[in-house]
């Protein structure tokens, strides 16, 4: 987090977060989808440890996200709301071997926002460049122009916008690349109420929609080293992210 700023009429507050990314391999990463998000929350305790009941609600319900929920007795379970939810790393972009980069986003709110903490995170969708040649990305597509998103894309099974991006790739390899089914490189940016989860898979080309087992997937992201990095909860009070008057 560095410094935050008022607005010159005092209403916005602007607050700069720089995302460093280190990769400390001899391996470079094309990089799939990057996204940072954060949240608002406010705090509620209890001056006396929550019934039973009430908090194995509040377990069942923290469960059900990837976000950062307090599981004490005397903390009111409630769920964030979201502040901001940007790209912060081009899709098709690379990380170079034993290479370092600092990204800086601005989170701008209400200077009168009364949430007690701001919760920030970051996210990011690999691939190997020693596993697989990737061409760019192409025009984005998205569901609510009537592109099909498929079952296992959707968040909680359920009708949910996203945006859908695609790339040609190549194998890693003359015989792989002459005998093996030509593939396509697809992530679903699948919008949701805590930021966007991106949802990569590499897939034959004519069934990118098709369901694969959990063995098919897994052996998919051993061959081309598909992997998440996450980042976060990093938490601030608003007192400590709003600058003086």
């Amino acid at each position: 987090m560095g410094k935050a700023v008022f607005s010159a009429d005092r209403k916005v507050v602007s607050a700069p977060v720089d995302i460093k990314l280190v990769n400390h391999s001899d391996i470079g990463f094309y990089v799939l989808g990057a996204e940072f998000h954060a949240m608002g929350e406010d705090v509620t305790v209890s001056p006396t440890d929550l019934a039973r009941s009430k908090w194995r609600e509040d377990a069942e319900e923290w469960a059900r996200y990837r976000e950062k929920h307090p599981l004490t007795r005397r903390e009111v379970y409630q769920p964030g709301k979201l502040v901001a939810a940007q790209p912060w790393m081009p899709p098709g972009n690379w990380v170079e071997a034993n290479d370092e980069s600092l990204t800086r986003t601005v989170v701008q709110l209400p200077s009168d926002t009364n949430f007690d903490k701001l919760t920030f995170y970051a996210t990011l969708s690999l691939a190997r460049k020693d596993r697989l040649v990737m061409e760019n990305f192409g025009r984005p597509s998205y569901s609510w122009r009537g592109v099909a998103v498929p079952h296992w894309a959707k968040v909680d099974q359920k009708e949910n916008d996203a945006i859908i991006q695609t790339a040609e790739m190549g194998e890693n390899n003359a015989i792989d690349q002459y005998t093996r089914l030509r593939r396509r490189v697809i992530t679903y940016w699948r919008f949701g109420p805590h930021g966007v989860d991106v949802a990569p898979v590499i897939a034959p080309v004519g069934e990118e929609g098709r369901p694969f087992s959990e063995r098919t997937n897994r052996e998919v992201r051993s061959r081309y080293g598909l992997i998440d990095v996450l980042a976060g909860p990093v938490e601030e009070t608003l007192d400590e992210i709003k600058p003086r008057r």
